[in-house]
């Protein structure tokens, strides 16, 4: 579903040379996404509890290509979310394009924030072997933090 090679899109938005709050070093205690975090990790915002996405599995199987979606309707369109808390941004962003519960979205909006935060230097052209060479680097790192939240890792 999500995978590194497509979510160089996603890092389109570096250019902006923005400063984002996200995944860190580890997952142990996640930043952003309006206070989602804590010693123990996920468990702040709604209290997403390690499952935010087994029950929408259908959803998910219906998006046809989620990389695309989150770029051109959460982070290149007006709605910005890239100018913004991106996780938080991407999951309402998620929910009202395909319904996608904001938990959930909240676990995609997450990696995403994530491969922005640790690529935006390195991905002020897309396009280049540096921003290719940085998402591949950081996409375990980054991916590692959709198991806790979604409750199974990224297909």
């Amino acid at each position: 579903m999500i995978r590194a090679n497509i979510l160089g899109s996603l890092v389109c938005v570096a250019s902006l040379s923005i400063a984002l709050i996200g995944c860190g070093e580890s997952t142990s205690g996640m930043a952003g996404a309006g206070g989602m975090a804590g010693a123990a990790g996920m468990g702040g915002a709604g209290g997403l509890g390690g499952d935010a996405c087994l029950d929408d599995l259908g959803v998910l199987g219906g998006i046809e290509d989620i990389e695309a979606l989150v770029t051109d309707q959460c982070l290149l369109s007006s709605r910005g979310c890239a100018l913004m808390e991106v996780a938080r941004c991407v999951a309402e962003c998620l929910e009202e394009e395909v319904a996608l519960p904001q938990d959930c979205g909240l676990c995609i909006g997450l990696v995403t924030e994530c491969i922005l935060q640790e690529c935006i230097s390195d991905c002020t052209n897309p396009m280049s072997t540096e921003c290719g060479s940085c998402i591949a680097a950081v996409s375990d790192q980054c991916n590692e933090v959709f198991e806790p939240c979604a409750g199974f890792p990224v297909p």
